[in-house]
C-alpha cells in the first residue's frame, strides 16, 4: 500500500471512530472538496476551512454519524474509498445507510481534491480526471 493509500485508511479509522478532525493535516491550503448532486448534501468547498465548515454543517444533522471504508484502491494520484455510511439523524431519529465512494487526489504528499459521490462510475471518472468540478 502506498503512502497516500495508508494514509486515507487512517484516516478512516479515525473516522469510524467519530474523530472527523483526523485527516486534517493532509488537506493542501487550494483543497477543493466537491459533493457531487448525486448526494443530498450536494456542494463545493475550498479550502481546509471551508472543509471544515462543509463538514460541521453535514454532522450537526446526525445524532450518530459513522463512515466505514468496504475498499480503498490507488488509481493513479489518486485514492478511491468505497464507503458505508450509517447514522440516526438528529431532528428524525431515522437511522440510516448509504453506500458511496470518496476520491481522495493527492499532489506532493497533500490531499488537493476530494470528491464524494454515490455511484462507482462517478468515482472513476473522477480519478481518472475526468470528474466535474
Amino acid at each position: 500500500m502506498s503512502p497516500n493509500a495508508g494514509a486515507i485508511r487512517d484516516v478512516f479509522a479515525d473516522w469510524a471512530e467519530g474523530r472527523f478532525s483526523a485527516g486534517a493535516d493532509l488537506l493542501d491550503d487550494d483543497v477543493v472538496f466537491i459533493v457531487h448532486p448525486s448526494l443530498p448534501e450536494a456542494g463545493n468547498a475550498r479550502g481546509p476551512d471551508g472543509v471544515r465548515d462543509y463538514m460541521r454543517g453535514f454532522l450537526r444533522q446526525w445524532d450518530d454519524y459513522r463512515l466505514s471504508p468496504r475498499s480503498i484502491e490507488e488509481i493513479g494520484d489518486s485514492v478511491v474509498v468505497n464507503i458505508l455510511q450509517l447514522g440516526r439523524g438528529r431532528t428524525s431519529g431515522i437511522d440510516g445507510e448509504v453506500d458511496s465512494y470518496m476520491v481522495f487526489t493527492f499532489a506532493g504528499g497533500r490531499v488537493t481534491r476530494i470528491e464524494s459521490m454515490l455511484e462507482r462510475e462517478e468515482a472513476l471518472a473522477a480519478a481518472g480526471g475526468s470528474g466535474e468540478g
